[in-house]
């Protein structure tokens, strides 16, 4: 995983348009390869399905506008919280030659087959950066590494610069990136970086900081490996059904409780605004971060 990420940086540095340019047909393939196995056997739940394994926007309805008040809609969102749960999955597993080769491979395909959009390909850069960051003791923090992989994605793809989806993953990282802080911290973080972004269309309820921390674990770590898993075994889809009506008829009941309660905010901010409020985010954090790390080290002397 590492020499091949490495590989990409390179290509990405000598002519950063030639990397999507060579992928992107793979990533069509498999995407559509991933959409046909999905609606083998199509049930209720194959928007999810192709949602949350092959990276399609989940359809207008009933289903979308229940994730939306809940604050959830991300969890159908391919994104870097989903590769790193497979990853911190993956690593559970007994010890074997070629284990980290292999999870490079999973990932990699996995993201492909979502159409490797920007949040993905951040995400994998990601994990690069922190791979580098442990080999070569770079002692970068996690705020530098979200930065550094922000910028590869837009020097992959310069037109992603207008990319919303983008632009929220890039401060959704930031939120959840210091493991120093608690989960339900980091949750409650991320509900504050990102609500002058997304209070634009529609109020975000506070409520939905707790929802986050309770179900990003559930689907992470249960439904979507569970969901993959019904690919090469159809047969699972009875259970995964199962346990996907459980989890819509639970926000069903919660949704009465945030609907038209969120916090809205009067303003609205452009493209250019966001970048701005992306780079002051970083700008304050950072100094946070190293402030609170000089602390530490003077209270140990």
């Amino acid at each position: 995983m590492f020499l091949c990420l490495i590989l990409i940086v390179f290509i990405l540095c000598v002519n950063p348009f030639s990397f999507l340019s060579l992928v992107e047909p793979l990533s069509q393939f498999l995407q559509e390869k991933c959409l046909q196995q999905v609606q083998t056997g199509k049930t209720e739940f194959t928007d999810l399905y192709s949602a949350l394994l092959c990276g399609k926007r989940l359809p207008e309805g009933e289903i979308k506008k229940t994730f939306l008040s809940l604050g959830i809609i991300h969890l159908m969102v391919i994104s870097g919280a989903h590769l790193i749960f497979l990853e911190k999955i993956w690593k559970l597993l007994p010890s074997f030659r070629l284990k980290n080769t292999l999870l490079g491979c999973f990932l990699l395909i996995y993201s492909m087959s979502a159409g490797l959009n920007p949040p993905v390909l951040r995400a994998l850069f990601s994990l690069l950066l922190a791979r580098i960051n442990k080999e070569f003791k770079l002692f970068w923090s996690p705020y530098v590494r979200v930065q550094i992989s922000g910028l590869l994605c837009l020097l992959c793809q310069s037109s992603w610069f207008h990319s919303l989806s983008l632009q929220l993953s890039w401060v959704a990282s930031m939120g959840m990136s210091n493991h120093q802080l608690s989960r339900l911290h980091s949750c409650v973080l991320t509900f504050i970086l990102i609500l002058p972004i997304v209070s634009q269309w529609g109020g975000l309820h506070p409520l939905s900081i707790a929802l986050n921390w309770l179900m990003t674990p559930l689907t992470s770590c249960l439904l979507l490996p569970l969901s993959l898993l019904t690919l090469p075994f159809p047969f699972l889809r009875f259970l995964t059904d199962k346990l996907w009506e459980q989890f819509i008829q639970i926000t069903n009941l919660l949704r009465p409780l945030v609907e038209n309660k969120g916090i809205e905010l009067s303003w609205s901010l452009s493209s250019f605004q966001i970048w701005i409020y992306i780079a002051m985010t970083f700008t304050v954090l950072q100094l946070y971060f190293v402030y609170s790390k000089r602390r530490k080290y003077q209270a140990l002397n």
